[in-house]
């Protein structure tokens, strides 16, 4: 968030430069595990539940192990 205050020497104008830009939402995904983190993905839209069972078919089942106790 943009600051909208700040502190100057008496008298003198608080003159400051603002980041404007379009801010583009993704989503990130991915597997933790005991020994690391696993499948991570980046989506550049937000997901919706086909592109989820997409990554948990493609993804997450070909790295799935199950754990030797």
């Amino acid at each position: 968030m943009t600051r909208t205050h700040g502190r100057t020497r008496r008298g003198k104008r608080m003159v400051a430069k603002v980041l404007r830009g379009r801010w583009r939402k993704c989503t990130l995904i991915a597997a933790l595990r005991h020994d690391g983190v696993t499948a991570p993905i980046a989506f550049d839209p937000p997901i919706n539940g086909e592109t989820l069972q997409a990554y948990v078919g493609q993804a997450l089942l070909q790295r799935w192990r199950p754990v030797m106790l």
